[in-house]
């Protein structure tokens, strides 16, 4: 029902992976632990859930939405008969989560579009290879040497260490884009990207897509 509302403003232009966190008391509610919060922005007894936004320039969507279970809520077997989990729920990274709700959005029909992720599903080598997609670069990407040459937007190319490149086919490990942001009054750059969008991408359009993520917080 949404959906047409929204494409009438333009088409779909990207999928955002995303997570959700609600700050709750105590510990027997389904989910929650002492994790990070981003409503709050620190670490805090929080339930947290993986989403999957669709959005344009004008709109988002939430088109998937799935509780995250801790491992050690996973592991619990008094606390999950306690809140009625179901056996087939087990623990599932949240990146594994926002892989299999890529896999859904494809299998329902949703147009193909870039995907875009926070540090946490963009920093994992397997989903972004998978996904397309555009997400923030690793903390450790904020020491490139040649930063500091490249003006305010700047795009380099890299290939990104992986902790078990066997687990990857040769086609994975191709080259990304390093998109880098460092606006003149800034001591330092503010912001870095991975990508992995197609080869003939045009510069202003993958600036445009990085900064397309923040649609679904507005």
């Amino acid at each position: 029902m949404v959906l047409p509302a929204i494409e009438r403003r333009g088409a779909i232009e990207a999928w955002i992976i995303d997570d959700t966190a609600v700050p709750k008391q105590g510990r027997h509610l389904v989910g929650v632990q002492h994790q990070y919060c981003g409503q709050l922005g620190k670490q805090a007894n929080c339930q947290v859930a993986v989403t999957l936004s669709i959005a344009n320039h004008h709109a988002s969507l939430p088109m998937a939405y799935q509780l995250y279970l801790p491992k050690d809520w996973a592991q619990d077997d008094v606390r999950r008969k306690k809140a009625h989990i179901p056996a087939t729920v087990g623990f599932k990274t949240k990146p594994q989560i926002a892989l299999e709700q890529l896999r859904w959005a494809c299998g329902a029909g949703l147009r193909p579009s870039a995907v875009m992720m926070e540090p946490a599903y963009g920093n994992d080598a397997r989903l972004r290879t998978r996904g397309g997609g555009v997400g923030p670069a690793p903390a450790g990407l904020a020491r490139y040497p040649l930063a500091g040459r490249l003006g305010r937007l700047a795009l380099l190319t890299l290939r990104p260490r992986v902790r078990r490149p066997q687990l990857f086919a040769p086609e994975l490990l191709a080259e990304e884009w390093l998109l880098i942001e460092w606006p003149q009054d800034e001591a330092t750059p503010i912001e870095y990207w991975l990508s992995t969008p197609p080869a003939d991408i045009g510069f202003r359009e993958l600036v445009d897509l990085a900064k397309l993520r923040w649609r679904s917080r507005t």
